[in-house]
């Protein structure tokens, strides 16, 4: 009803230091419009990006759909959540550059080198599929990663071997900060 409920402490406010974002309006705007027409193409549930300049400036980070908090009526909280910064999300098609690369360097495999890809790979608790699953297959490396396999990448991963995978996970600097403010 507006009434102060209780005062533990009260301050006058003091000034504080200004705040530059690296956030630039245009690029975001454009960014939530590529969400949306990905998210209508590929008819998902939410989009979310994140566009960053090397040095770690954000210049964009946009989720779909959105929410406008000063419609009550029409809240929902959970579109409220900012998703790229509190989901949590696999590293997916990114991490295939790790065991890939890796492979490639170790020379445990050449671009031209082909594996018999199975339909399903069962893997601990985890059936791995491919979202364009083609069923058995024989790919070359260069066809894998064309065609974004997780079938075909645990294979490479395999070939390189556990601990050369590790230290190649580890050259890429996962597990470790970043650096970035």
């Amino acid at each position: 009803l507006g009434q102060t409920l209780e005062t533990i402490k009260a301050r006058d406010p003091v000034p504080g230091k200004t705040i530059h974002t690296t956030i630039d309006s245009t690029i975001e705007r454009r960014t939530e419009e590529i969400l949306a027409e990905t998210r209508t193409q590929h008819s998902a549930l939410s989009a979310n990006a994140v566009v960053m300049r090397p040095n770690g400036d954000i210049l964009a980070m946009a989720s779909v759909p959105r929410t406008n908090p000063n419609r009550r009526d029409k809240l929902n909280v959970d579109l409220m959540r900012n998703r790229p910064v509190a989901d949590t999300i696999e590293p997916g098609s990114t991490f295939k550059i790790v065991a890939i690369t890796g492979a490639l360097e170790t020379g445990a495999v050449k671009p031209t080198t082909v594996f018999d890809v199975p339909a399903i790979v069962e893997l601990y608790d985890r059936t791995l599929k491919d979202s364009h699953n083609e069923g058995a297959t024989r790919w070359s490396v260069s066809q894998i990663l064309q065609r974004s396999s997780n079938k075909g990448t645990y294979l490479i991963a395999k070939s390189l071997g556990e601990r050369n995978f590790a230290n190649w996970i580890e050259k890429f600097g996962f597990g470790t900060a970043s650096g970035v403010d």
